[in-house]
C-alpha cells in the first residue's frame, strides 16, 4: 500500500484527457508537476458528480496541479460523464482496480474504488493524503493546502 512519502511508480491507463479525447495516459506525462490523484466510486452518482464538479470549478484555484480522477468505470462511461459535466481534467479507467489496490483505495465490499485523494509532487512522491473526504468542501481543502 502506498502512503505519504512513498514514490508512486509510473503507470498507464486508458482514459479521457482534459479536452475529452480518449487515449492511453501515463503518470510520467506529468513529471515536474503537482498531481491531485483522486479515486471515486462511480461516474454519475450524486456524491461523485458533486466532487467532480467542485474540482472542475476549482481548477482555476488549483491551477498549479494536474487533476486526475480514477474509478473502475469504463472508458465510455468516463467519456459520457466528462462531456455531461463539462469536466476539464483527466479521468482514468482502472477496470481491474490494480492502481486502486496499490493505493489501498479498493473497497472489496462494494467492488469499487474508495473515495480517497493523494497529492503527488513533481517527482511523484505522495506529499499529502485524504482518506476521509467531504465531497462538498474537498476541492477547497486541497486548494488551501496548495497555497
Amino acid at each position: 500500500m502506498l502512503k505519504k512519502n512513498d514514490t508512486v511508480p509510473n503507470f498507464s491507463l486508458i482514459g479521457i484527457g482534459a479536452n475529452g479525447e480518449k487515449r492511453k495516459i501515463s503518470l510520467s506525462e506529468f513529471k515536474g508537476k503537482d498531481i491531485v490523484l483522486y479515486f471515486y466510486p462511480k461516474d454519475g452518482t450524486k456524491d461523485c458528480t458533486i466532487e467532480a464538479c467542485n474540482f472542475r470549478d476549482s481548477l482555476n484555484i488549483i491551477n498549479r496541479a494536474i487533476i486526475i480522477g480514477i474509478s473502475g468505470d469504463s472508458i465510455d462511461d468516463h467519456s459520457k460523464f466528462h462531456k455531461e459535466q463539462l469536466l476539464n481534467f483527466y479521468l482514468l479507467s482502472d477496470t481491474d482496480f490494480n492502481i486502486a489496490k496499490l493505493f489501498d483505495a479498493w473497497d472489496e465490499k462494494t467492488q469499487s474504488c474508495k473515495r480517497q485523494t493523494f497529492l503527488l509532487n513533481g517527482d511523484f512522491k505522495i506529499i499529502k493524503e485524504w482518506r476521509d473526504i467531504d465531497v462538498i468542501n474537498h476541492a477547497t481543502e486541497i486548494a488551501k493546502f496548495l497555497y
